[in-house]
């Protein structure tokens, strides 16, 4: 199990590649989140949480839908 995620380097990477898309489409997001899903298939779970929280905190979205927050 990995204890140690860079989740806020994971977590540009993954709005990085969200953003290369020229066609923002569930086929195409659907293959970066299967892409790093596998890559976090063995993290923590509790760096799972502060992954998730970072990405709701600093309000990262695909793009497709602006967040009512």
């Amino acid at each position: 199990m990995i204890e140690n995620l860079d989740y806020k380097k994971v977590a540009k990477e993954i709005f990085g590649d969200i953003q290369k898309l020229q066609v923002k489409n569930t086929p195409n997001l659907r293959r970066i989140r299967k892409k790093y899903s596998k890559m976090l298939e063995n993290v923590a779970p509790r760096q799972i949480l502060d992954f998730a929280r970072y990405f709701i905190n600093n309000k990262i979205t695909t793009g497709l839908k602006n967040p009512k927050m």
